[in-house]
């Protein structure tokens, strides 16, 4: 009978010996049966980024900028100007002025016009009379540009200069927005990895004291152990059995959470079908080196999505501060147009600018200038906030990604003790198996060692997975861009 035994745990033996070795022998925990599908990490982030809604919402931004840089930019489209006024009362024609012409912005400060104008009438404005021999027609050009406030930057430029800092800070945003995503993605998977894993695990234990049970009661058919023993055995099985019930429920949740973060190229929802399963590819060299841990610290204190929408909303605020120092100077701005008169394209070349023109000058400033000065010091004061924000997010991303590392490095000195554990469960289990075969062990004594051992297989399972999950939130303190090393 004890032979019988013998045979049966050294069956689970071998099973827990291959699951300590080849790299902690998870491949033969997630390939229970041939038409398995393996779907990886990098399969679930492709899916995230191209379909899921959120991320969808998030690319949003790039368009919202672009559009942002063309509503800005519509303020230097060419404009074409129309008026056209007529005055008629008791059979008299007061007047008639037409005056079309187009109006170019620039950004330079310098917006030139050109445009013709008709203007008659037995009432009309002395102002805009222009004779008859030229069919009260004339032609005119000209530009006007400010010399005080405005010269350098006003109000369109300034908008535009913002706009074209949008793009960068919506790209950020997106970043951002995807990384943290993918982080909660991730870390779905992989608890979906370890309730896959952790199924199949008492799945092959409860298989085996099953039929451990089945060959005790046929010992105890022909009379070779005592009916305390088969208790002892059905007991073990229903263990397992309740164990796999919680398992299997536990599995099921877990790959439906991470099928809500799976979305077809239409917006429909997908489901990961039980045929699936996760894909272990541990790399760990490329983690626990130094040098490449210092170089995303670096990285990370000028390019983490958090630390470019502060920087890129400091420079929006010293184009504020810009514009509020040009209100601070008066306003003149000076008009210029010359007039071609009589009006025929021949004749423009001999008439003197000198003799045919209008010339303007506007000149306004407030006395105190307590508006224009108390806004320049609350930019300047948003300025040193924002510089203070992003010194302290910058410590703050390092502290982070320090912190993330050291759980990394204790991790892997955590799941190499974790595994030394187990490899000494199983040294135990054989131990015992021997005294069994020389009739000093009993089968209550094994069985506690059984379930040491498979309780140690399944922490070593979720550490696995801890440390995965602690990869990629590596990744997302560092801000990389989808979390992509």
């Amino acid at each position: 009978m004890y032979r019988i035994i013998f045979i049966c745990l050294a069956c689970l033996t071998l099973t827990t010996q291959s699951f300590s070795q080849r790299s902690h022998g998870i491949d033969t925990l997630l390939t229970p049966y041939d038409s398995a599908t393996r779907f990886g990490l990098n399969d679930l982030f492709a899916v995230v980024t191209a379909n899921h809604p959120v991320a969808r919402q998030a690319s949003l931004l790039s368009e919202s900028a672009r559009q942002e840089l063309r509503l800005a930019r519509g303020s230097f489209d060419p404009k074409v100007q129309m008026q056209y006024l007529v005055k008629q009362n008791e059979g008299v024609e007061y007047y008639r002025i037409v005056n079309g012409g187009v109006k170019i912005p620039t950004r330079i400060a310098i917006d030139p016009s050109i445009g013709v104008e008709q203007n008659r009438g037995a009432y009309l404005n002395p102002e805009r009379y222009i004779g008859a021999p030229t069919d009260y027609t004339q032609f005119y050009a000209g530009v006007s540009m400010p010399v005080g406030r405005g010269l350098f930057i006003d109000e369109r430029r300034a908008m535009l200069n913002q706009a074209a800092l949008m793009k960068g800070l919506n790209e950020a945003e997106q970043v951002k927005i995807v990384n943290k995503l993918l982080l909660e993605a991730a870390k779905e998977y992989w608890n979906w990895f370890y309730a896959t894993a952790n199924y199949q695990l008492i799945r092959k234990n409860r298989q085996i004291a099953q039929d451990i049970m089945s060959r005790i009661k046929t010992s105890y058919t022909y009379g070779e152990v005592s009916l305390v023993d088969t208790v002892q055995a059905s007991i073990t099985v229903q263990q397992r059995t309740v164990d796999l019930l919680e398992a299997k429920v536990n599995l099921d949740n877990a790959r439906l959470a991470v099928s809500t973060y799976l979305w077809d190229s239409a917006g429909y929802p997908m489901e990961l079908r039980e045929s699936h399963i996760p894909v272990y590819e541990p790399e760990e060299a490329a983690w626990l080196n130094p040098d490449r841990v210092s170089e995303l610290r670096d990285n990370a204190l000028n390019n983490h999505p958090e630390i470019r929408k502060i920087s890129i909303k400091i420079k929006q605020l010293e184009i504020d501060r810009k514009l509020a120092t040009e209100f601070l100077k008066p306003e003149i701005n000076l008009s210029y147009y010359f007039l071609n008169k009589p009006f025929d394209y021949s004749g423009l070349n001999n008439d003197r600018w000198g003799d045919n023109y209008k010339f303007g000058v506007d000149f306004s400033m407030p006395v105190f200038l307590r508006k224009e000065r108390s806004k320049l010091a609350l930019t300047k004061l948003k300025i040193a906030n924002s510089t203070y924000q992003r010194s302290d997010a910058q410590r703050s991303i390092r502290v982070e990604i320090d912190q993330a590392y050291n759980r990394l490095v204790t991790l892997r000195q955590i799941i190499t003790s974790q595994q030394l554990m187990v490899d000494s469960y199983n040294r135990i289990v054989n131990a015992e198996l021997l005294n069994l075969a020389e009739g000093e062990s009993d089968l209550f004594k094994i069985n506690v060692q059984l379930e040491k051992l498979l309780q140690s297989q399944s922490k070593l399972l979720k550490q696995l997975a801890e440390l995965e999950k602690e990869k990629v939130y590596f990744l997302w303190a560092s801000g990389v861009t989808n979390l992509d090393i």
